[in-house]
């Protein structure tokens, strides 16, 4: 048997005597054909399970409803009429009358009246947001019979949100309209005609409640094979790797799939993702968590405005830019949410900067959301009237975030395990994303941050979230709100980033984690380690852009600090005799990606004459994304001699005039040859940072472009709107001319 042990319940507890603040919050969408369904559902809905319904159907509001007599002939709950302002209470059905706004404060709901209903053709889209807003994962979105799409982009907030999602099926859907476009959405989470709805709801709520009391049963060993299996499948069908996501989640993620498809065998869930299409990109989309909100961990923002964005404003001028980075930003609330703190903090100091926050997530649909900047009211409840106000205003029954905030923030899909990073940055905010991460990868992601921050730069984490093992990287600001800063190192701790490899094994199982870790230092790695630092010659580690990494040994007499600005380019600091064949050989060993010896090189010093020889070896342990090589300085005394090296052809005295000039012909030659490549190479230098610049420019020109056609898009969109409305008020317009020539023809004929 292949089967997962069930989740074992609390005895003697219904779910919702855990917690009775925490009760589940079920909406009911349904239109033409749903009041059958409403009576199959609640007529095997039993009592006493602590959840609490709101229905919503279409009717016309000019006529009386009687569904709370109907409904409360189907069900032992007590069935209510919503009022202007309801207690929600567990085991009631609440029903909400036609065209009313509601909205949702904790337990409580209000009704306020819908002033553009004529207009507004998707309550239940509405009702579904602010169900998912306010309740979370506590939230419950049903779709039923119904003619239209209304509710299909109010279960993917609910979905969104973490909470549960069915739809009827549409063969049992009187019209199927409304089920037919919200199972084609993807975000439903259970098929099923409405009589089968209620187990299904009840038994997913226990699931759910089993698991956050930590008593879901950990997979055994043998399942590791299919969990890297499915692994696999995901990365082949939606090129994304979650061979680093955390194991715990990835199987609590992966287990409510398989609960949802009714499947308890793991090989049998593994057939089913290689058959089914869609299964794996809805796989993916349950790993993608996108939980947030404005001023999210930020309610002290004095203290941000004060230690960080001061700090970023000190060391900049009029003309400078001040660059984010905030990966994994979900809908957009956290970097809309920096960008209004920027705003505020120049303000208050009476400076003025370009601002370019880059905004990057995983997940399309969010990234498409956060581009559109409009939010419904319960995302915002929250945000304090003076800020609403200043930037926000209302479209509909949403609200918009200006234009002036929208333009400091790109936003973009990146996937931060394997694109490149942005670069020169002065803060990251990565809230609640490491804590998804196992600890290799976390162990690679914060070297990356240091390495692509500017110097003083600021780093955020979320409160679950530390710098773990880095803290000579990082100096901690505020432990509180977990701001920390980019101090400077040593040279050898940047090859972290350098020396860190993408792995891309799947998980494994105890025993063999335990196998990988590393021993303590032993008295034969002491030893070693001593006699590698007294007898190893001198050497260094280079990437390919010539700029050192990390240095060994004694580099008197090899490499000197350039004078005028600071570099660590090796060719700069290489001694000048040798620069010619040090640039040689690295050159060939970049290009033929082997080991290359330089030529005997024969340097003068005050003790003696030395013979220097030249490795360049690659680094056997290079980086994904750049290739990394060892340079060893091997030099050795010519003992028996003193001054300097004997000319080849000294002992001829007619010719020795001549070659000495030659000798110094060739030593000018030399020394042009090297001014003239350090000439390119700076020139090269310079090419590539405007090579840089060009690249963010394109950036941002997609960026807006991907902007004015989602604007063009709205505007198409209320373009079709307009032509409805016309064609309506030209429908209306030939009726009344009918209506007048009945008239004049009947006023004619007598």
């Amino acid at each position: 048997m292949d089967t997962l042990p069930p989740a074992p319940a609390s005895p003697g507890r219904t779910p919702h005597e855990h917690n009775n603040d925490a009760f589940y919050i079920a909406g009911i969408g349904a239109s033409a054909g749903g009041l059958d369904a409403l009576k199959q559902f609640f007529s095997h809905m039993p009592q006493g399970k602590g959840l609490a319904f709101i229905v919503l159907q279409h009717f016309d509001p000019g006529s009386k409803s009687i569904l709370t007599n109907i409904l409360q002939r189907t069900t032992p709950m007590k069935v209510v009429a919503m009022e202007r302002e309801n207690r929600i209470q567990p085991d009631h059905v609440y029903v909400m009358p036609a065209h009313k706004h509601l909205t949702l404060s904790g337990k409580t709901a209000f009704l306020e009246d819908d002033k553009e209903a004529s207009l507004h053709r998707k309550p239940i889209d509405d009702f579904f947001a602010a169900l998912a807003q306010n309740q979370e994962s506590c939230a419950a979105g049903i779709i039923l019979s119904g003619a239209g799409n209304d509710g299909a982009a109010g279960l993917k907030a609910i979905k969104e949100s973490g909470g549960i999602t069915l739809a009827q099926n549409v063969s049992s859907a009187e019209f199927d309209g409304m089920p037919e476009s919200a199972i084609a959405k993807g975000y439903v989470d259970f098929i099923l005609p409405p009589h089968e709805m209620p187990a299904k709801l009840l038994q997913c709520i226990k699931d759910r409640r089993a698991e956050n009391s930590g008593k879901t049963a950990a997979i055994p060993p043998k399942y590791y094979r299919s969990i890297n299996d499915i692994i696999k499948i995901i990365l082949m069908k939606t090129g994304h790797n979650f061979s680093h996501y955390k194991k715990s989640t990835f199987a609590r993620r992966m287990e409510k799939r398989m609960s949802q498809n009714d499947i308890n065998s793991i090989t049998q869930y593994v057939s089913f993702l290689q058959q089914s299409p869609s299964e794996a990109n809805a796989l993916f989309r349950e790993l993608l968590i996108t939980v947030t909100h404005f001023f999210r961990e930020m309610e002290n923002d004095a203290v941000i405005k004060e230690k960080v964005f001061s700090g970023i404003f000190k060391n900049k001028s009029a003309d400078d830019v001040v660059r984010i980075w905030v990966p994994g930003c979900a809908t957009g609330e956290e970097p809309y949410s920096i960008a209004m703190l920027l705003t505020e903090c120049m303000e208050e100091a009476h400076q003025h900067f370009k601002i370019q926050i880059f905004a990057t997530d995983l997940n399309e649909d969010a990234i498409h959301f956060a581009r559109a900047a409009l939010y419904p009211q319960d995302r915002i409840d929250h945000i304090s009237p003076e800020r609403m106000k200043r930037f926000f205003h209302k479209k509909n029954h949403s609200f918009v975030i200006n234009s002036q905030i929208r333009e400091m923030v790109i936003f973009s899909c990146h996937n931060i395990i394997k694109d490149p990073p942005f670069s020169r940055l002065d803060m990251i905010s990565c809230k609640n994303l490491l804590i998804y991460f196992d600890t290799a990868l976390q162990d690679r992601l914060l070297p990356l941050f240091y390495h692509v921050l500017r110097p003083n730069g600021y780093l955020f984490l979320g409160k679950s979230e530390s710098i773990r093992g880095f803290s000579r990287l990082f100096a901690v600001i505020d432990e509180k709100n977990r701001i920390f800063k980019k101090i400077h190192s040593s040279v050898s701790l940047l090859t972290a980033t350098a020396l860190s490899q993408e792995k891309n094994e799947p998980f494994c199982h105890k025993e063999q984690q335990h196998a990988n870790t590393v021993e303590p230092v032993s008295m034969k790695e002491h030893i070693a380690k001593v006699l590698f630092d007294e007898f190893s010659p001198p050497c260094v580690i280079i990437n390919e852009d010539y700029t050192i990494l990390h240095i060994h040994g004694k580099m008197d007499g090899f490499l000197k600090l350039p004078a005028g600005e600071p570099s660590f380019n090796i060719i700069k600091m290489a001694c000048e005799a040798l620069r010619p064949e040090l640039r040689v050989a690295i050159k060939q060993a970049v290009k033929q990606k082997k080991t290359i010896y330089s030529k005997p090189i024969r340097m003068n010093t005050d003790d003696s004459p030395l013979t220097i020889n030249i490795t360049v070896r690659p680094f056997p342990e290079a980086h994904a994304h750049s290739q990394l090589y060892i340079v060893v300085f091997h030099g050795q005394r010519n003992s028996g001699h003193s001054g300097d090296f004997p000319s080849p052809l000294s002992h001829t005295k007619e010719t020795s005039p001549h070659t000495a000039a030659l000798e110094k012909e060739l030593a000018e030659t030399k020394k042009s040859l090297c001014d003239i490549l350090e000439n390119l190479e700076d020139a090269n230098e310079k090419m590539k940072q405007a090579h840089e610049t060009v690249m963010e420019k394109d950036e941002e020109l997609r960026s807006a472009k991907e902007e004015l056609e989602t604007t063009k898009e709205e505007l198409q969109s209320m373009n079709e709107e307009l032509n409805i409305i016309n064609a309506e008020l030209q429908h209306k317009i030939d009726d009344l001319s009918k209506a007048n020539s009945d008239i004049n023809t009947l006023l004619s004929s007598t």
